[in-house]
């Protein structure tokens, strides 16, 4: 296990365009950006495959704590582009969390991912817990 258990991540339109009604996209995925998510998954990155992956339980929360749904998910690392991605990302009541610039709070725990979703311009709650490093480093 890697001794960054937790990072951050602000979503992208990229990283939601999926899960519009109406895209034709057909990969359900969030990027990792690697500057924040190396430590947490240096074992997915240090893997020999072409693109290495590693199968999680995730659990993903609503803001107010409650569980919105409990998945297997996939993080990959595609050597190629050098980006570490979540894939399989459920649609079942993601819908309201998976909204451009939402933050997401993820926790690993071995092989269980804890996602927990903030409100935009929340970044002042994670420094509140004294966690300024993980904003620091979000991309802009």
């Amino acid at each position: 296990m890697t001794s960054v258990p937790i990072a951050l991540k602000r979503l992208t339109r990229n990283d939601v365009s999926w899960i519009e009604p109406r895209s034709n996209s057909h990969q359900s995925g969030i990027n990792l950006p690697i500057k924040s998510f190396a430590e947490m998954f240096s074992d997915v990155i240090s893997g020999k495959e072409n693109v290495p992956r590693k199968k999680f339980t995730s659990h993903w929360y609503f803001a107010d704590g409650s569980q919105a749904n409990e998945t297997e998910i996939e993080i990959a690392f595609y050597k190629s582009k050098s980006e570490l991605r979540i894939l399989k990302v459920p649609k079942k009541n993601t819908r309201n969390i998976l909204r451009e610039k939402n933050l997401l709070l993820i926790r690993r725990d071995e092989k269980f991912l804890h996602i927990t979703h903030l409100i935009p311009n929340s970044e002042h709650l994670i420094k509140e817990l004294g966690l300024n490093y993980l904003v620091d480093i979000l991309p802009k």
